[in-house]
């Protein structure tokens, strides 16, 4: 559930996965459609699909190993993804991670295309298709950071594609593609910087 801070001008809340504790929403959606902006997840585990709807939202965990959300990627991907129809701008995700269900790499961790200057720190994203997808089909996904990225056991770590997805930056990704993937796989952008990218064999 999400735990209220003061006013709802405020925007701040937290989310307790299980235990209604001291919260107000048992899920993160629940939180996000309430019109929360600010939403602090425990370091429990949230079997949903989590859309963001709103500009200016942040969502952190208490680690990527903690806090985790978690789907079945045949069934439900992108399993956080923003929504790409409204041009969302200015979204920070931390400390917490993504995980399929399914024993096969289906479906994507995390999608943030069609959105401008999402920063994200410290998250894990393991076993999907593709572990973070940054597409770009209306000339809406730049000024991007992606900081401390780990994905784990995805057929193809992270992918860029589109219409010139453009200036976005990667620092110190970790990225461990299965057999016959792609780590970084940019297809058709500009201005992609990645600092200290580190690519390894998976399982």
């Amino acid at each position: 559930r999400v735990r209220v801070r003061g006013l709802l001008a405020a925007w701040w809340g937290c989310v307790l996965g299980g235990d209604y504790g001291d919260c107000e929403y048992q899920t993160i959606q629940a939180a996000i459609n309430a019109g929360w902006k600010n939403i602090q997840l425990k370091a429990e585990t949230y079997n949903e699909v989590v859309s963001i709807t709103s500009s200016d939202t942040t969502i952190k965990g208490a680690g990527m190993y903690s806090s985790l959300i978690t789907c079945n990627g045949a069934s439900q991907s992108a399993c956080v993804k923003v929504a790409t129809s409204t041009n969302l701008t200015r979204i920070t995700l931390e400390d917490f991670g993504i995980d399929n269900t399914n024993g096969t790499p289906l479906g994507t961790g995390l999608d943030t295309s069609n959105t401008s200057n999402v920063y994200t720190d410290r998250i894990r994203i393991t076993d999907f298709l593709i572990g973070h997808l940054v597409r770009d089909t209306n000339n809406q996904t730049f000024y991007n950071s992606f900081n401390n990225m780990v994905y784990l056991d995805n057929t193809n770590c992270v992918q860029f594609s589109g219409t010139k997805a453009n200036d976005n930056t990667m620092y110190m990704p970790r990225c461990s593609m299965l057999t016959g993937g792609i780590g970084y796989d940019i297809k058709d952008a500009e201005n992609v910087t990645l600092f200290a990218p580190n690519a390894e064999p998976g399982t």
